[in-house]
């Protein structure tokens, strides 16, 4: 097994995660754009691959979403019709390898937005700008690092192929990437999740990454033996810790102004903790917090298909958004992650013929749930949200269409995600869920809440499918598609503390034309839209109508973000 196959799934994998669906494919490697002249025991690569991304907003501000407290920044930064994204971006890869058993890989990106500036805009309503998550006006070096410009390490590991004995191991030794299980779209649900961070920002802004520019790599080791051709072991151990990076407060798609890591102010919470909240913080669990995995792979003739048993103990890359409120008023706003989370699970993966299907079903010891914002005691820290014990099932289908009169080949792919909440296991008070009491009326918190105001159900089923027809040689060496997605929240709202994103009635699409010049060169005009259940409003003295708490169920300030994208990629 060479270093390129280690990762090889045998199934085209994309993912519609967060806010925004983002197809992100495993394709096959193409040649490496430069090989260096190197003896003949040694191969030496260096890929350069380039991407631009232009887009624009599409749509009016809804000004019920504007003139919200923790909404207002993001819905101003940009009106209709303004350049929301002009950002250029370089994936470098290095890869040297020794008589295919031996070798390292090294990978970097930079980029630059010029759509952005760090000025931060409001609500020119006077009363906002005592609500600002910046209160100077300009953002933070992480959102701007982000959001304009940066760089950054990816993978930087060492990899050796032996045998023990009679058995082949495969060793990896560094900061890489590795995702189990079949799952296709649902990054929350899947068998694969918090194994590594996912880098939404990115995604967001440039919606046609690859894969391998979405998920961030952790420091880790990583073993895997083969005891026959249909049974295999893989372990690996995590020395790093990253939580996922997601668009920040104040920016186009950030879900909420006082979110995540950039925003140094709770804005409109100081009114109701009665002084200054503090905003940023990011209380990460150890590098090594004995956060590890074991794989069992079997394809025994019976079963007809390739078989996948994990047992996994880990911290989440997801985190909740905490507050403490301080004894004499104020607080801090904080995100903090679920620890030591046990996950067992079982895949299942069967072809017939074009038509390859998948199945996964995983059980979550103590993961972290749909949580109030505190624990409503002043002087004492909120440290931890609710945690509970969560079904998920998982089951897939991935088509190779063939030719018809409308189209000469393609690909559809469609998943379902379904989540069962067995129990609510820690801090119960705390726990957003349907029937309990941090469940509140959207309108008036002394009434209970309904699903409707984003509160958990005990089950929840969501749908996503990705469709792209394809048109062969339309001119010469130009291949076109028309890759379309939509994912959609079928019934209740997940448990997990991520399930917001999923909430019943969320619809989250894209329609898009492709062309593809000799299979390297590409060109997409796409456009992405959103679609959340907004509650009722009310309105505010001095601030005008707004939808009430959280504005409804779901993430309700990207409603009014559909955008219209343009993407140029090459490589050389």
């Amino acid at each position: 097994m060479t270093t390129s196959n280690w990762h090889s799934h045998g199934r085209v994998r994309s993912f519609a995660v967060g806010a925004l669906p983002i197809t992100a494919m495993f394709v096959v490697a193409s040649a490496h754009a430069f090989s260096f002249d190197t003896p003949p025991d040694w191969r030496v690569n260096l890929d350069n691959s380039v991407q631009y991304t232009a887009g624009w907003r599409m749509q009016d501000r809804d000004d019920k979403i504007g003139n919200h407290p923790f909404f207002a920044q993001g819905n101003y930064k940009f009106d209709k019709g303004d350049m929301v994204t002009n950002r250029i971006q370089d994936l470098i890869e290095f890869q040297a390898v020794y008589q295919d058993r031996m070798g390292v890989r090294l990978s970097g990106s930079v980029w630059k937005d010029f759509a952005y500036d760090d000025e931060v805009k409001t609500n020119p309503n006077p009363a906002f700008s005592s609500f600002l998550s910046y209160p100077g006006g300009r953002y933070s070096s992480d959102t701007k690092r982000y959001h304009i410009e940066g760089g950054e390490l990816l993978d930087a590991f060492a990899f050796v192929n032996t045998n023990v004995g009679d058995y082949p191991l495969y060793l990896k030794a560094g900061r890489l990437t590795q995702f189990w299980g079949n799952a296709f779209f649902f990054g929350f649900s899947n068998i694969a999740y918090s194994q590594s961070p996912v880098d939404y920002i990115k995604g967001f802004s440039q919606p046609g990454s690859e894969v391998k520019e979405l998920f961030l790599p952790r420091t880790q080791v990583l073993v895997q033996t083969e005891l026959s051709p249909q049974l295999s072991i893989a372990a690996q151990y995590f020395l790093e810790f990253e939580g996922n990076r997601y668009p920040e407060g104040g920016t186009f798609l950030g879900p909420f102004d006082i979110l995540y890591r950039g925003p140094t102010s709770g804005g409109a919470l100081a009114g109701a903790f009665g002084g200054p909240v503090s905003a940023g913080h990011d209380d990460k669990p150890d590098d090594n917090n004995q956060n590890f995995g074991v794989k069992v792979a079997w394809s025994p003739e019976w079963a007809g298909g390739d078989l996948g048993f994990y047992y996994r103990q880990f911290d989440e890359v997801h985190p909740w958004a905490l507050a403490d409120i301080g004894a004499a008023g104020g607080g801090r706003l904080h995100l903090s992650y679920a620890q030591k989370v046990k996950l067992l699970g079982v895949s299942y993966e069967r072809s017939f013929g074009l038509l390859s299907t998948g199945f996964e079903a995983s059980y979550r010891k103590d993961t972290a749930l749909n949580s109030s914002l505190s624990n409503g005691i002043p002087g004492v820290p909120t440290t931890a949200g609710a945690t509970g014990d969560i079904v998920n099932l998982i089951a897939n289908a991935f088509v190779q269409l063939g030719s018809t009169p409308f189209y000469d080949a393609g690909t559809l792919i469609a998943e379902l995600s379904y989540t069962h909440l067995a129990r609510v296991t820690g801090n119960k008070s705390m726990f957003n869920g349907v029937g309990h009491a941090a469940c509140a009326d959207s309108v008036n918190p002394a009434l209970p809440g309904d699903k409707w105001d984003g509160c958990a159900s005990k089950n929840a089923l969501a749908l996503a499918v990705l469709f792209e027809p394809q048109w062969l040689q339309v001119f010469p060496s130009v291949d076109l598609s028309m890759p379309v997605s939509y994912t959609r929240g079928l019934k209740g709202n997940p448990a997990y503390a991520a399930g917001s994103f999923y909430a019943q009635g969320a619809e989250l699409y894209s329609i898009g034309l492709k062309a593809t010049y000799k299979s390297k060169h590409s060109a997409t005009l796409q456009y992405n839209g959103y679609s959340y259940r907004s509650g009722e409003s009310v309105n505010v003295p001095g601030l005008g109508e707004s939808y009430a708490g959280f504005g409804g169920n779901g993430a309700v300030a990207l409603n009014d973000k559909g955008w219209l994208q343009f993407t140029l990629k090459t490589s050389f």
